[in-house]
């Protein structure tokens, strides 16, 4: 489990959640990038992400958890690569 905490972000400061979405989903694709997630169904991944991002007085305000989001690297030089 890897486990990452923002502060002083909260719903007042953001009430459409704009800045929340973005800090939360950026931190969650960094992340991603750092995962080994095998696409078999036996290979647990390298780490699960749990994103929360709290307020200044540490109520929670937004929060993501999963294993990673990625492009597919194939490993068969015979099989091209899934164009970007």
């Amino acid at each position: 489990m890897l486990e990452i905490r923002v502060m002083g972000l909260s719903i007042d400061a953001d009430p459409d959640f704009t800045t929340i979405r973005e800090v939360t989903y950026a931190l969650f694709e960094l992340a991603s990038a750092h995962n080994v997630a095998p696409l078999d169904a036996s290979t647990p991944p390298m780490f699960t992400q749990r994103i929360l991002l709290v307020d200044a007085h540490g109520q929670p305000t937004f929060a993501l958890m999963g294993t990673g989001i990625s492009e597919v690297a194939f490993a068969n030089p015979h099989v091209p690569d899934i164009p970007s």
